[in-house]
C-alpha cells in the first residue's frame, strides 16, 4: 500500500513538471514569435530600433518586396498614361531614338548615322507632330533636334505639317520653340509663308514674353517690304508698345531694321498724337522736331506735354536701353525748358545713365547730363560707375575719384584704342589728330534752353535759384579743370612713371606712342612744367633704348626699325631741338651709315628737314657725303612733291 501511494505521488509530480515545462515552452515560443514579427516590421521600413538586428534573409525579402512595389507602381503609371494619351507609345519610341542621335558631351557620332536615326524618328512622328509639339517639353526638344540635324527636305516636310496650326503652336509654351527653330532653319520661301500666315497676329504676339521671340525671328528673316508692312501695321500702337517691357523690344528691333523714312514715321508718332489720327500727315524724312513744329504748325505746348508724359512712363518702367528712346530724349532736350530738362537730368543721374551710353544718341544725352547737371547729379553718376571709367565728369570733387581709380590701371588705358582718348583729351584737348570733327562737335554739344537768354517772367522769378544752381555745379575755366585733373591729382607724374617703366612696349605700340609724343610736344604747356625733371628722365630712357646696337630680330625690332616708334621719334626730332641734339650725340653720331637704309632712313633724314638751324648744322657734316652719294634721293623725290625736302639747303 505504501509503495503504491509513493508511485502515485511520483507520477503526479512528474505530470506536474511536464505541464510546467510545456507551459514554459509555449511562453518562449510565443515570445520569440512576437520578437520575430516586430523585427519584420522594423526591417520592412529599412531601419531598426536598438537591440534588434536584421538577418540576411529578412533583408533580402524586404528588398524583393520593395522592388516588386516599384515595378507595380511603374506598371500602374504606364497604364494610366496609355489611357490618358494615345501617343504614349510613340513618345517612348521617339525618346529612345533621340537618346541615340542627340548631341551630348563626349559623344562623337557620324553624320550618316545621325541622319539615319533622325529620318527614322521623323517617319514615326509623321502625322502627329502638332500633337507631340504641344504635349511636353521633351517632345518639343526631340522635334527641335530633328530639325537641327535633319536635311532641308525633312525641314520643309515638318513645316508643311505645322503650317495650318502655326498660330496655335506659336502661343503654346512648348511648341513655340519648335516654330522658332523652323523659322530659323527653313528657307526664305517657308519664312515668307509663315510671315503671311502670322502677319495679322504679329501685334498680339509682340506683347507676350513667350511669343515675342517668334516675332523677332520673323523680323530677322524678313525682307524690307515685309518690314515696311509691319511698320505700317503698327500705326497707332507705337507709343503703347514702347511703354511695355516686352513690346518695346519689338519696337526697337523694327527701328533698327527700318530705313530713314520709316524711322521718322515711328518717331513722329511718339512726338504727337496727330499721326495716329491722320494717316496722310507726313513730316518729311530726317527732319528734327523743331522743324516739324514750324512746318506743320503744331502747338509746342501740346507736343511737350505729350512727350513729357511718354518719357515719364518710360522712366517709371525702366525701359531705357533702346536707341529710339535716346533719340526722343535728344529731341526733347532741344525744345524743352530749363526746369523740365533739369527734372529729366535728375531722374537719369545714376544707374539709368549707364544703360544709355552704348548708343550714339544715348552717349550725347549722357554728356549733356554731365555738362548741365548739378553737383549732386554728377556725384550720383560717378558713384554708379563702380569701376567703369568711360566718361569724364566735369565736377571738381568727383573727377578726382575717377583719376584715382584710373591710376591703378594706367598702362591698360595707354594701350587701348578708346580709353587712351581720355588721357589724350587732357594732354591736348580737342585735337583733330585723335578725334574726328564729328566727335569734337559731339563733345561740345549743348542744350538750347540753357544757352539762350529768356526774358520770361518765370525766368525772372527764378534768378536766385539759378545762381545757387550755377555755383553748385562747380563750373570752372577749362585750364583750371585740366590743372586739377592732371597736376593736383598727380596724374601727370603717374603718366611719366608708367611710360618709363614700360617704355619699349608703349613706344612701339600702335596707340601708346601718341601719349609719349604729347608729353614731349606740350613741354611749353604750363600744366607740364612741374614734371620737367621727370620728362628729362624719360628722354634719357628713350635715348638709351635707341643707343642699342642694330640687330635684325623677327620678334624684337629696334626702336628705329619699328613702324610706330620710328614715326614718333622722327616727329620729336622735327619738333623738339633738345631731344634731337641728345639723340644725335648718344645714338646717331658716327653711325649714320648704319642707319641710313630701310625704315630708319626717314628718321635720319629728319635732321636734314628740321626747321631748326642748330639741328641741321649738327648733322650736316656727317650727312653731306650720304647726300652726295644719292642715299636720300628717293626720299627727296617723294618730299619734293609736298615741298618738305631741305636736303639741298642743308648740304649747301
Amino acid at each position: 500500500m505504501g509503495d503504491s501511494k509513493k508511485r502515485k505521488k511520483s507520477s503526479a509530480s512528474s505530470n506536474a513538471a511536464e505541464s510546467t515545462d510545456s507551459k514554459r515552452l509555449k511562453h518562449t515560443e510565443s515570445k520569440s514569435s512576437r520578437t520575430n514579427s516586430s523585427k519584420k516590421k522594423h526591417s520592412h521600413g529599412g531601419s531598426s530600433k536598438e537591440g534588434f538586428t536584421r538577418s540576411k534573409d529578412s533583408a533580402e525579402k524586404g528588398d524583393v518586396l520593395q522592388w516588386d512595389a516599384r515595378l507595380a507602381s511603374k506598371e500602374n503609371t504606364e497604364v494610366r498614361k496609355k489611357k490618358k494619351t494615345k501617343q504614349h507609345d510613340l513618345e517612348k519610341k521617339l525618346t529612345f531614338l533621340w537618346e541615340k542621335f542627340r548631341q551630348t558631351k563626349g559623344r562623337r557620332l557620324t553624320k550618316k548615322y545621325r541622319s539615319k536615326k533622325v529620318s527614322k524618328a521623323l517617319r514615326k512622328a509623321h502625322g502627329n507632330i502638332n500633337k507631340l509639339a504641344v504635349k511636353s517639353h521633351a517632345c518639343s526638344r526631340i522635334l527641335q533636334d530633328c530639325l537641327r540635324f535633319g536635311s532641308q527636305d525633312e525641314r520643309v516636310a515638318v513645316f508643311k505639317e505645322i503650317k495650318p496650326h502655326l498660330l496655335t503652336l506659336s502661343t503654346n509654351v512648348y511648341a513655340l520653340h519648335l516654330v522658332k527653330a523652323c523659322l530659323s532653319l527653313c528657307s526664305q520661301t517657308e519664312r515668307a509663308v509663315a510671315f503671311k500666315k502670322l502677319k495679322s497676329h504679329l501685334l498680339t504676339l509682340s506683347v507676350d514674353i513667350d511669343t515675342v521671340d517668334i516675332v523677332d525671328t520673323l523680323l530677322d528673316t524678313a525682307n524690307q517690304k515685309q518690314v515696311n508692312w509691319f511698320i505700317s501695321s503698327m500705326r497707332g500702337h507705337v507709343s503703347s508698345l514702347l511703354q511695355q517691357r516686352v513690346g518695346s523690344i519689338v519696337v526697337e528691333h523694327v527701328f533698327q531694321l527700318a530705313d530713314a523714312s520709316k524711322k521718322h514715321q515711328l518717331l513722329s508718332e511718339l512726338y504727337s498724337p496727330e499721326p495716329q489720327l491722320f494717316q496722310d500727315l507726313t513730316y518729311g524724312d530726317g527732319e528734327s522736331l523743331i522743324n516739324i513744329i514750324s512746318k506743320v504748325h503744331l502747338q509746342k505746348s501740346s507736343i511737350l506735354q505729350h512727350v513729357t508724359s511718354l518719357i515719364q512712363s518710360i522712366f517709371d518702367k525702366g525701359i531705357l536701353d533702346h536707341s529710339i528712346v535716346h533719340t526722343v530724349l535728344m529731341e526733347y532736350f532741344n525744345i524743352a525748358d530749363k526746369l523740365s530738362i533739369a527734372d529729366i537730368i535728375k531722374q537719369l543721374a545714376g544707374p539709368f545713365l549707364l544703360r544709355m551710353i552704348h548708343t550714339k544718341n544715348g552717349s550725347k544725352v549722357a554728356i549733356l547730363c554731365i555738362k548741365y547737371g548739378t553737383r549732386k547729379d554728377k556725384k550720383k553718376i560717378i558713384k554708379s560707375m563702380n569701376g567703369i571709367v568711360s566718361k569724364i565728369a566735369h565736377d571738381q570733387y568727383s573727377c578726382l575719384n575717377i583719376i584715382r581709380e584710373m591710376q591703378s590701371s594706367l598702362k591698360d588705358f595707354l594701350l587701348d584704342k578708346n580709353r587712351r582718348l581720355l588721357i589724350l583729351q587732357l594732354l591736348h584737348p580737342n585735337c583733330e589728330s585723335y578725334l574726328s570733327q564729328e566727335d569734337i562737335t559731339f563733345l561740345n554739344s549743348s542744350i538750347p534752353s540753357f544757352c539762350s537768354i529768356q526774358n520770361d517772367a518765370s525766368e525772372f522769378t527764378n534768378v536766385l535759384e539759378e545762381k545757387i544752381e550755377s555755383s553748385d555745379s562747380g563750373k570752372k575755366n577749362p585750364i583750371a579743370w585740366r590743372h586739377e585733373l592732371l597736376v593736383d591729382s598727380g596724374l601727370d607724374e603717374s603718366l611719366v612713371d608708367i611710360c618709363i617703366e614700360n617704355l619699349e612696349e608703349i613706344l612701339t605700340s600702335h596707340f601708346g606712342k601718341d601719349v609719349i609724343y604729347e608729353l614731349f610736344s606740350r613741354t611749353d604747356d604750363i600744366l607740364l612744367q612741374s614734371i620737367s625733371s621727370k620728362l628729362e628722365n624719360l628722354q634719357k630712357e628713350i635715348v638709351t633704348l635707341a643707343s642699342k646696337p642694330k640687330v635684325v630680330d623677327e620678334w624684337n625690332d629696334h626702336v628705329f626699325l619699328n613702324l610706330h616708334s620710328n614715326m614718333i621719334i622722327r616727329k620729336l626730332i622735327l619738333e623738339s631741338p633738345s631731344f634731337a641734339q641728345t639723340l644725335w650725340n648718344s645714338a646717331l653720331k658716327g653711325k649714320c651709315e648704319i642707319w641710313a637704309e630701310g625704315r630708319s632712313l626717314k628718321l635720319v633724314s629728319a635732321y636734314l628737314e628740321s626747321t631748326n638751324s642748330k639741328v641741321r648744322k649738327l648733322a650736316s657734316k656727317e650727312l653731306r657725303p650720304l647726300v652726295d652719294s644719292g642715299v636720300f634721293k628717293a626720299l627727296c623725290d617723294k618730299s619734293n612733291t609736298s615741298g618738305r625736302c631741305n636736303c639741298s639747303r642743308s648740304s649747301s
